[in-house]
């Protein structure tokens, strides 16, 4: 898991979403709609990289949730 975060085939397509949308969010104390629309396209993003990676190694999610949350 480690090894496939720090991998190009994460970092590229994440990094490149957050150089794109950086410049949206300024010194704003306030969320805005656009803020909130943002975000949640990046957890879909991040979710969808997640399910395609566990696809790929055979696992569910339950599995995923389980192994993650041993790693402290």
């Amino acid at each position: 898991m480690v090894e496939y975060l720090r991998s190009p085939m994460w970092t590229t397509e994440i990094c490149d979403y957050v150089d794109e949308n950086c410049i949206f969010f300024g010194d704003e104390e306030e969320n805005s709609f656009e803020h909130t629309d943002i975000h949640n396209k990046f957890k879909e993003l991040v979710d969808t990289k997640l399910m395609i990676f566990c696809a790929e190694l055979g696992i569910t999610e339950e599995i995923f949730t389980k192994a993650c949350s041993k790693i402290s």
